[in-house]
């Protein structure tokens, strides 16, 4: 549900950094991703800068 803009109720800690991790260090493909600030479901803070680092393109704001 990674991006879905669902927050479960019975995961209330979810750590989304150490899934977003996981997933991309198993061999998620992360072709297609982009940051989008214009998007209508952005990532927090933290998984933005984690996909900075993993080379994720950013698009310009609008």
């Amino acid at each position: 549900m990674v991006g879905s803009g669902h927050h479960p109720d019975q995961v209330p800690d979810l750590d989304r950094v150490a899934t977003v991790t996981t997933l991309i260090e198993a061999g998620a493909s992360t072709d297609e991703l982009v940051l989008d600030p214009n998007g209508t479901k952005l990532p927090s803070d933290e998984v933005a800068e984690l996909l900075r680092g993993y080379g994720i393109r950013e698009l310009p704001a609008r």
